[in-house]
């Protein structure tokens, strides 16, 4: 087997003249002083081997990952004790004698090659056991955390996606879970403004850079994530982007990485997120090129459960038809399995007609999937609008309102489990089956960002 090798850094030459020593399988392609050079080689399809022997101070796991997609290996040779904990990126010791080098640089690239050919998905639980962060956190006793996913999603059209996520990690929180509301959403991030909280940075940007460059910590997390005040306890609330055009620091890779971590601080973690899902720069580049809808693709592979939501209207209803088709191939393209519970949201009969959700389920039956909408969650725009004003959440403005129980409804059939017919799911109540209960969730946090405006 020949393995082209492309050497970044190595001044003196020593490794370079090394492996041309031994003049075998293993040869130097290209030597370069600077990543974007080592980038560009590599998406050249010339080398199977990154060698990085100095220089890779800025390398990050979502560069590794470039490097992965382009089918080149990374190794990195590194001082012991001091080497980078990169996701992706193997190290050799700089004390290695060349012949153990040309070795390893063998055993990597034919072990990568064999994984390449006999898998083609790897388990989430398998990607998190093999993370290096996980060597770095410290021990969990017992009762640790391992957080489940619930990621909210619905097309174009404004279905409620932002307002669902908020009220269902309220109504979580009020359940004494431990949950965390991250704002994933790329094109038009909500969650601060409808909290009432200071747009002054972007928690997530701030966290995918820190795990990029594995220097992601509970300490760190704990100083960027806000946390606010709410009637029953305390929600951790990772802020989204503040400006349109900074998508590009969402890469998927880092989200990925900070997902990892925060399974393990959490019970219950909500994601909201964009409504777009689709690939167009895989299509339009010959290369690997950001993606906007990044962040939307790693919450949706990451659930346990998705809610897809849709608008009551004439509009709303085909759109969520479509939307169901997009996600179905979406899920079947990445071999996932997540469960998809579809709500329709915004219900009301000036935009249906008299006795609206009878009339959506008839529709339903007649041009939708043999997959039954879970339920239906009535319009209250007076309430929804004096939430946004104060700040507050629909949960806590208007507890006994038919929109509060049914999204208590909701997230009770998502932990139990329990299959519910449309035509039952705004009627019966259910208790909510928390993954674990919290003594303390009524003592303040060490950090707190609150909210803009008076909580009275």
């Amino acid at each position: 087997m020949n393995i082209p090798v492309v050497v970044l850094g190595d001044t003196a030459g020593q490794y370079i003249q090394a492996i041309e020593r031994q003049r075998g399988a293993i040869n130097v392609v290209r030597h370069v002083q600077e990543l974007s050079d080592l980038i560009g080689i590599a998406h050249s399809g010339i080398a199977r081997v990154a060698l990085l022997v100095s220089g890779y101070e800025d390398l990050t796991a979502s560069l590794v990952h470039q490097l992965s997609e382009s089918q080149v290996i990374t190794l990195i040779i590194a001082d012991p004790g001091e080497a980078p904990h990169i996701a992706g990126a193997h190290t050799i010791s700089s004390l290695t004698d060349t012949q153990e080098l040309l070795n390893q640089i063998e055993q990597i690239t034919f072990t990568e090659e064999y994984k390449k050919d006999g898998e083609h998905h790897q388990e989430p639980e398998k990607r998190e056991e093999d993370s290096p962060h996980n060597a770095d956190k410290e021990p969990q006793d017992e009762g640790s955390y391992n957080a489940k996913i619930l990621t909210v999603w619905g097309g174009a059209g404004s279905p409620g996606r932002s307002t669902i996520a908020i009220n269902l990690a309220v109504c979580a929180t009020q359940e004494q879970e431990k949950v965390c509301l991250i704002d994933a959403d790329t094109y038009a991030p909500s969650v601060s403004a409808l909290l009432g909280m200071l747009e002054d940075y972007s928690g997530l940007a701030q966290l995918c850079h820190l795990a990029d460059r594995a220097t992601l910590t509970s300490e760190n997390i704990h100083e960027i994530i806000s946390t606010i005040k709410i009637e029953g306890g305390y929600l951790d609330v990772i802020t989204g982007i503040t400006r349109s055009d900074r998508w590009p620091e969402i890469r998927s890779q880092a989200f990925e990485l900070l997902l990892t971590t925060l399974r393990q601080n959490y019970d219950l973690i909500i994601i909201d997120t964009g409504f777009c899902i689709e690939e167009d720069e895989e299509i339009t580049f010959d290369g690997v090129a950001p993606s906007r809808n990044a962040a939307t693709h790693v919450a949706l592979e990451s659930a346990d459960n998705i809610i897809l939501l849709g608008s009551a209207d004439v509009l709303g209803i085909p759109r969520l038809l479509r939307s169901y088709e997009e996600l179905q191939e979406f899920q079947q393209r990445r071999n996932l399995n997540a469960t998809v519970d579809i709500w329709v949201n915004k219900v009301r009969p000036n935009s249906v007609g008299n006795r609206p959700e009878e009339k959506i389920l008839q529709s339903w039956q007649r041009f939708g999937p043999e997959k039954p909408i879970r339920g239906f969650i009535s319009h209250e725009p007076s309430i929804v609008d004096k939430c946004a004003l104060s700040g507050k959440t629909v949960v806590e403005v208007s507890k006994q309102s038919p929109m509060t129980q049914t999204i208590r409804n909701m997230l009770s059939t998502l932990t139990t489990g329990e299959e519910k017919s449309a035509q039952h799911a705004n009627q019966e109540g259910a208790t909510v089956v928390s993954v674990k209960r919290h003594d303390d969730s009524s003592k303040p946090p060490k950090k707190r960002w609150w909210r803009k405006k008076n909580s009275t």
